[in-house]
């Protein structure tokens, strides 16, 4: 017996105008093309990482699941209560 989940959720941002120009004297897509560059895996996903997170400082972002999906998804998984609240609190996204 397998079980399995896959979800995708796909949110269009506007983005300003104004934002764009700020990235011009920006380190971001530097840090980002050096990471890519880079033969390292880990190193590409760490370049990745700082540009999110970054990103995440700048920017207001939707909540990837609505509440409905995010109890849907941790009535599916068997963890630990612990476990189960810490997936439930990452699904909620920054606060």
């Amino acid at each position: 017996m397998t079980d399995g989940l896959n979800i995708m959720s796909k949110t269009a941002i506007a983005v300003d105008p104004g934002h764009l120009q700020a990235y011009q004297g920006s380190a971001l897509p530097q840090i980002f093309a050096e990471g890519m560059r880079n033969p390292d895996h880990k190193m590409k996903y760490i370049s990745w990482f700082v540009v999110l997170e970054e990103l995440e400082k700048r920017f207001i972002f939707p909540a990837l699941f609505s509440a409905d999906e995010i109890s849907q998804i941790t009535a599916a998984v068997t963890l630990a209560p612990a476990q189960t609240t810490r997936l439930s609190n990452m699904m909620k996204g920054p606060r």
